[in-house]
């Protein structure tokens, strides 16, 4: 048998669901989708896409509805603390928003209504609602919460591939409702804690190098030569700055994007001016690439594809993660996994029509990020350390 203990923190609330909204739960089940997730991600990637061998990988450990899993996760439950009585940060205008993001020159573009954004609870969509006043949907297991799992499987399993995705999962990802977008990030509290930014870029670096080898778009979610990680050139002091410029950053680049007055040339009349006509524009906006279903303007429908109801759903393919250091610093982390964004012969629907993927929403997501790192906010981390 292999045995893991780890003693864990939460760097930003959880918000891990039960049936109470009133009560978060740090479970085993939310443990294993989540290492699950990690595992095929990377074996995805040293497995060239091979789905075949990722499954057979992946029933070694996780088990399927033919075999038992040899894995078993123990979860400690945590000391009760008191639910945060009021959702962090603050309400910024444009001009603060803009200033976070490094782009004075947005300022007008973004004061729009004149409306002014808490840029945390612009992250935490969904748990974080607007009722009088900002407040929680659903309570969050506050942040510096001390949580403790043990993990323990035979000797069957690839341990290294398995111990790659288990660093991954905490370094990189994140547990419960919007952990794409930054909340539910822990870091160990203890012998493994990252020590510093360099050191977080060796782990990165090595942990990635075989899952990054094979080239190629992704036909689902997987790490290849395209995924990239980037961190932050410069430390925050808390988890709340953190998340808060990591929102006013998309808030940034996404508000009123392709208006007439976009600084940006190559995106006016975009997005935004399409709305205002009476005919469905002739292209699903750009912004669906950060994942679907997406509801667009207060009348401008929802976003979606498939063949005939349009349900189906594609997770962002950016996820956000605040790491603690042994130093006491704070930095963001961006993952970018990029992968087709709808199956083979499906389209995307918008307002009653269908039309196929364009480029612009396959590229939108590293725009971004080239964006960010053109403001000099983000640094890409590279293929070695």
């Amino acid at each position: 048998m292999h045995r893991i203990e780890l003693s864990l923190k939460t760097v930003t609330p959880a918000f891990i669901g039960t049936a109470d909204d009133a009560h978060p739960e740090w479970s085993a089940k939310g443990v294993r989708g989540q290492l699950r997730w990690w595992f095929r991600a990377l074996a995805g990637g040293e497995f060239g896409g091979d789905l075949e061998k990722v499954r057979a990988a992946e029933r070694n450990i996780f088990g399927s509805t033919d075999s038992q899993s040899p894995l078993r996760v123990i979860v400690v439950p945590p000391t009760p603390a008191a639910a945060p009585d009021r959702v962090p940060g603050r309400a910024l205008d444009g001009e603060q928003i803009a200033a976070l993001a490094n782009t004075p020159e947005s300022a007008t573009r973004l004061k729009g209504r004149d409306l002014r954004t808490n840029p945390i609870a612009y992250l935490g969509y969904g748990p974080i609602v607007w009722r009088h006043g900002l407040t929680y949907a659903r309570a969050p297991i506050p942040a510096d919460t001390s949580l403790r799992m043990i993990l323990q499987w035979r000797s069957n399993v690839d341990n290294a591939l398995f111990e790659r995705a288990l660093w991954c999962w905490i370094n990189l990802g994140g547990i419960g409702a919007r952990s794409r977008r930054g909340f539910g990030s822990l870091v160990r509290h203890d012998t493994q804690k990252v020590a510093d930014v360099q050191t977080f870029r060796e782990g990165v670096a090595n942990r990635l190098r075989e899952a990054k080898k094979h080239g190629g778009t992704a036909a689902w979610t997987h790490f290849t030569a395209k995924a990239l990680v980037y961190v932050s050139r410069n430390p925050f002091p808390s988890w709340e700055s953190a998340l808060e410029a990591a929102g006013a950053w998309m808030i940034t680049f996404r508000r009123r994007y392709g208006i007439k007055t976009d600084e940006r040339p190559d995106v006016r009349d975009r997005d935004y001016e399409w709305l205002k006509a009476a005919e469905t524009p002739p292209e699903v906006p750009d912004r669906a690439g950060f994942g679907l279903p997406l509801p667009f303007g207060e009348q401008g429908g929802v976003i979606g594809w498939g063949r005939e109801k349009h349900e189906g759903r594609r997770a962002s393919p950016l996820l956000i993660h605040v790491s603690k250091f042994d130093s006491g610093k704070y930095h963001l982390v961006f993952t970018h996994i990029p992968a087709q964004l709808v199956p083979e012969r499906t389209t995307l629907s918008f307002r009653g029509k269908t039309t196929d993927v364009t480029d612009a929403q396959k590229a939108i997501v590293q725009r971004f990020l080239e964006y960010l790192e053109g403001k000099k906010l983000l640094e890409p981390i590279g293929d070695t350390p």
